[in-house]
This record gives structure tokens, sequence and C-alpha cells, in this order.
């Protein structure tokens, strides 16, 4: 998935170790992927849905850049040790099926 150009993944480094309790993509199309995913029968979750800058307890009228509409864009995959080589491929195939529909429109 990392060559599609409308997705981005985390970037891992190979220096590192790493653990994932949730796997976090980011696109501007995320609510029609949720849809498309949805109708193949793949549930998503949105952990996220805004960031804490966003909230009014912070009472900080500082832009922060980085984190303006993140919450608008993240969307979290299916995650599991239970989870087979087959199901994540699938997976997989349907958002390179949805992101290459939704080029050729």
């Amino acid at each position: 998935m990392k060559n599609i150009s409308n997705l981005e993944l985390f970037k891992l480094s190979k220096k590192k170790n790493y653990s994932f309790h949730q796997f976090v993509i980011r696109t501007d199309y995320r609510d029609s992927l949720i849809v498309f995913l949805k109708k193949s029968g793949i549930d998503t979750m949105i952990h996220y849905p805004y960031m804490l800058n966003e909230l009014k307890f912070f009472n900080s009228s500082m832009k922060m850049k980085n984190s303006d509409n993140l919450g608008k864009k993240i969307l979290s995959l299916p995650i599991s040790e239970e989870h087979t080589v087959k199901e994540i491929l699938y997976v997989c195939k349907k958002i390179k099926l949805f992101f290459k529909q939704y080029n050729n429109n």
C-alpha cells in the first residue's frame, strides 16, 4: 500500500522495533474508503475523531499546523494477531482497488 499516492502510512525505521495495537492510515478520502470497505465486509474504526488541541478546555488560539484537520483523515484498519495473511492481503487488495477506482473517476 506504500505506493498509493492518496494514502499515507506510518514511516517505519529499520533501526526500531514496533508493536502496534492500531494500524492507522491517513487519507483525504477517509469517509468514502470507510463505506467502500464496509461493503466488502471490512470493519474500520475512527479512534481519533478530533485532535486534543481542538478540545475547548485547552482554550488555545494557537494554530497547530501538523494536527489541523488530521482527525478527518485518519482511519484505523483491522489489526490483530488472529488475522491471517490471507485476511490482511484481502484488506490491502480492497484498499488498492478503492484508490484505483477513485483515481479513474
